[in-house]
């Protein structure tokens, strides 16, 4: 005989308006419980006659009111949340407090104080301007609370979410002088993320302050130092970050002013794209006018040598560019000419970068060859550029500092022009960010002539079979040798020989 069960029914999900009207009320009413704890009418009016105090430097009325359990809540809450009183923090407060409150300090007050010390640390004590030889607060306070965490009462039963005793079971640690390097270092030994550690030692909450930013720079700049060179790590999206690169570190240096330090520091030559775009991501292209913010805020702070050492990365990065942009363009125009010619003029370019003769590039972009570039690259282009104007909209320059000489090279049938030092103020110029076919071919040149006179200089045609030789020798003409060998393939080399042998250096300059 089959049984007849009742059919079962889930319960409705949705609730009576009455109850959701009931829930709602509890929900705010514990809000507003949490937000006012400890914080009842009483403890604001103790507040604000502890402010009178303060102000009128009343001395046995401070007393009277940090005697009692509020008055201790009321002083550390206004050293901890307000800066115009903060400056009443010294050792001789500090002392009183502890006095007026023996044995020791109620939860609240000590948390306050805990508070203070993870908030302001290093910086504790250096805003108040009108004591003279303020003393370091930070090793004092540190101080205080171990004193009145060792007071603590034993747990009767462990509570790992006790604020002050997982401090306590780490306050050697936590307080001591060095605690953010103690820190970053044991996170480091016990194979952590930062914020692991910190909830492993009772800092949860406690880690958003200067203390927890000081542990993040340590922790971050310390990694840096390790990772190999030129590999990408999970730490660089951490410093990109504008709340954790642009926090203090040291003096007027940021946490990515000591990063991008370190990786310029460590690199002997171009690191690659990976840390190469790490730097600018956070600075930007330090081929900018000096009078930009940027430069000013990123890039000066960190010195000349370095600001000099990532421009030369770029240079290479720029010949990228330019490259892509000649041989986009050859494609996309069937231009077969130009494309028979291409492996040539960048085995001629890159020759010159090998033989590290180029000390600095400036890459110039038509809107159509910026198009161009961007879809090949398939991605933002990092690199600052100059605007082509006019009718050079489809077209790419590049101009070379190759110390002794000077090159401004074109796509398309735009000339060779060589010169034998700064071709002008428009050129050598980083404010200087439109230029056009009349600025590179007359107003650049004729400006040279007028600054220079007596050196000569070259506007030479991309003639398939001549080309290169017209600039080996003008260069040779002037006293600069190149070694040629590099410029060419081994069989381009062997046919440029057999044709026009060696060339001869005049020593003329």
């Amino acid at each position: 005989m089959a049984l007849k069960l009742p059919k079962f029914r889930l319960p409705s999900n949705e609730w009576p308006a009455q109850k959701i009207n009931e829930w709602q009320s509890l929900v705010q009413r514990a809000e507003n419980l949490q937000k006012g704890a400890g914080k009842g009418g009483n403890f604001e009016q103790v507040v604000q006659d502890l402010r009178y105090a303060i102000s009128d430097k009343v001395g046995t009325r401070i007393k009277r009111i940090i005697s009692t359990r509020i008055g201790a809540r009321a002083i550390t809450y206004l050293w901890l949340e307000d800066s115009s009183l903060r400056n009443s923090l010294n050792p001789r407060s500090l002392a009183l407090l502890i006095e007026c409150q023996q044995p020791r300090l109620s939860q609240i007050p000590l948390i306050n104080l805990v508070d203070l010390y993870f908030r302001y640390f290093d910086q504790l004590g250096l805003g108040n301007q009108s004591a003279i030889n303020q003393p370091d607060m930070q090793p004092f306070l540190s101080e205080i609370i171990s004193d009145q965490l060792r007071l603590l009462p034993d747990q009767k039963v462990p509570n790992e979410h006790s604020v002050l005793h997982n401090l306590k079971g780490n306050m050697d640690e936590l307080m001591a002088k060095d605690a953010s390097a103690l820190v970053v270092r044991h996170a480091k030994q016990n194979q952590l993320e930062l914020n692991e550690y910190f909830k492993r030692v009772g800092l949860t909450g406690f880690d958003q302050g200067r203390f927890g930013d000081i542990c993040r720079a340590f922790y971050y700049l310390d990694t840096l130092t390790e990772i190999p060179f030129g590999e990408p790590h999970t730490v660089f999206a951490e410093l990109q970050k504008p709340e954790v690169n642009m926090a203090v570190f040291e003096g007027s240096l940021c946490i990515g002013h000591r990063a991008m330090e370190i990786l310029i520091d460590r690199s002997p030559a171009d690191p690659g794209e990976t840390w190469r775009n790490f730097i600018l991501s956070i600075a930007g292209d330090p081929r900018i006018a000096s009078s930009a913010s940027d430069f000013r805020q990123w890039w000066q702070p960190i010195g000349e040598a370095r600001i000099d050492k990532v421009r030369g990365w770029l240079s290479r990065e720029d010949l990228k560019l330019f490259l892509k942009a000649v041989q986009q363009y050859g494609k996309e125009s069937g231009d077969e000419s130009l494309q028979r010619m291409f492996p040539a003029r960048k085995k001629f370019l890159e020759g010159l970068f090998d033989q590290d003769l180029i000390k600095g590039t400036r890459l110039m972009l038509g809107a159509k060859a910026k198009y161009g570039v961007k879809r090949v690259l398939r991605g933002e282009m990092k690199s600052s550029y100059i605007d082509l104007g006019g009718n050079m909209s489809d077209k790419a320059v590049i101009y070379l500092n190759c110390g002794k000489f000077h090159v401004i090279q074109g796509s398309h049938s735009f000339k060779i022009w060589l010169y034998l030092d700064v071709p002008g103020r428009q050129i050598a110029d980083y404010g200087v960010t439109h230029l056009d076919h009349n600025d590179l071919t007359k107003r650049i040149p004729n400006e040279y002539r007028k600054q220079h006179p007596g050196l000569p200089l070259a506007d030479i045609t991309h003639h398939p079979g001549t080309w290169r030789n017209n600039v080996i020798q003008f260069l040779a003409d002037n006293g600069i040798e190149l070694d040629i060998e590099k410029l060419m393939t081994k069989t381009d080399y062997k046919a440029y020989i057999q044709r026009f042998g060696m060339p001869v250096f005049h020593s003329t300059r």
